[in-house]
């Protein structure tokens, strides 16, 4: 069952303030020692703090969007432009908080709140403050200072949050072969979906997310036209 959808007060310089001391003190008693990092950039800080003025409750992209372009308008968020309207928090998962909610698209498991209630689509919600993201904690695990080398597939794919390394999607994932010149051990291979290995194919070197790196094929490259 869908949860009710929370709204946002109107920030200003001293609620700010006020959320990002009480968020920074549980990040350095709880998430900093588990690797959780702290946004790096103000308008990604104003995104979370959103998020955090309404813990466990989920709050539309679209209040985020105005919570962070106030942040901005009134200098407390950095920026030589205006945030963009479509504020992708998912992305702070990956940093190790636990957010959890996006688009229709997204699972029950994505989307569930610790009551069990379901994030309606376009909404997201921070669920905790104390425990890092349960996906984060797994890669942590196997990627931690990059000693750390998955032994068998599915620990790879747990390390990617069993999502396709490109794309995000969580679907049927492949063994995309990142570079086709070194033979295809799991250390050379990352999880993809049908669609982004197709579309690689033998034909680049590809990075630890998916995307090319290097032109294997002269054929494939496009000459600049001269000035």
């Amino acid at each position: 069952m869908p949860a009710a959808i929370a709204k946002l007060e109107i920030p200003t310089t001293s609620l700010l303030d006020n959320l990002d001391s009480r968020l920074r003190k549980q990040w350095i008693d709880y998430l900093e020692k588990v690797g959780v990092e702290y946004p790096s950039t103000s308008m990604q800080l104003a995104d979370l703090l959103a998020l955090y003025s309404r813990l466990q409750l989920p709050v539309h992209k679209s209040d985020i969007a105005s919570w962070t372009d106030t942040a901005w308008r009134i200098g407390w968020a950095d920026g030589k432009h205006a945030p963009s309207k479509d504020r992708q928090c998912r992305h702070l998962r990956s940093h190790g908080w636990s957010v959890v909610g996006s688009g229709a698209k997204a699972s029950d498991e994505d989307r569930r709140l610790p009551d069990g209630s379901l994030v309606p689509p376009g909404c997201y919600a921070l669920t905790s403050v104390t425990s890092a993201a349960p996906s984060f904690i797994r890669a942590t695990r196997l990627k931690r200072s990059g000693k750390l080398v998955p032994r068998y597939w599915q620990d790879l794919c747990d390390s990617y949050d069993n999502r396709c390394a490109r794309c995000q999607k969580r679907v049927r994932l492949e063994k995309g072969h990142m570079d086709p010149d070194i033979p295809a051990e799991l250390s050379n291979m990352i999880p993809l979906c049908a669609a982004c290995n197709n579309e690689s194919s033998d034909n680049w070197v590809l990075n630890r997310n998916g995307f090319p790196v290097k032109c294997r094929k002269q054929s494939l490259l496009i000459a600049c036209p001269q000035p």
